[in-house]
């Protein structure tokens, strides 16, 4: 899990706390504990979730399941307090870091869905289609966000 502190505005005065990096832009993050997954193939893709939990001054924990196996990862809560202010996620598949792209062959089409288990909200899809540097090169479809009894948010991207 990577926690970060968005508009913190660093400086030689004031700069981020212990323990946490800037990576310029005004923001600070730290990485929790990692956990080593296997490198997987493009073609599990299809096999694979990803799942996080927040719990008010528990742990927070972090779910990646394959075809075979399930990788996770917790963290204190009280790192950022995630518990009591989430409001928001991203899911795509993108660069590996650094702003980097992630190239799919022609022909490509991902659909990609984030469940909400926070049944007293209905998801809404943001104006913002990314939070991050990284990329990828196909073209992002309309998003589609669903209430009610299964909550999610659904986008097509494709080239």
């Amino acid at each position: 899990m990577q926690y970060w502190l968005v508009y913190y505005n660093p400086t030689t005065s004031n700069p981020c706390p212990p323990g946490w990096f800037s990576p310029g832009l005004g923001n600070c993050f730290k990485n929790s504990a990692t956990v080593a997954v296997p490198l997987q193939v493009i073609t599990e893709l299809p096999n694979m979730s990803l799942s996080g939990s927040a719990v008010f001054n528990g742990m927070d924990t972090l779910v990646l399941t394959t075809a075979t196996q399930a990788y996770s990862v917790t963290g204190k809560d009280n790192v950022v307090f995630l518990a009591r202010g989430w409001n928001s996620s991203e899911f795509n598949v993108l660069g590996e870091g650094g702003g980097s792209q992630a190239q799919f062959n022609p022909g490509t089409s991902l659909t990609l869905q984030v469940d909400v288990t926070d049944k007293g909200r209905k998801p809404s899809c943001g104006s913002n289609p990314s939070t991050t540097a990284e990329t990828n090169n196909l073209t992002l479809g309309a998003c589609v966000a669903a209430g009610g009894g299964a909550p999610k948010i659904r986008f097509v991207e494709s080239d």
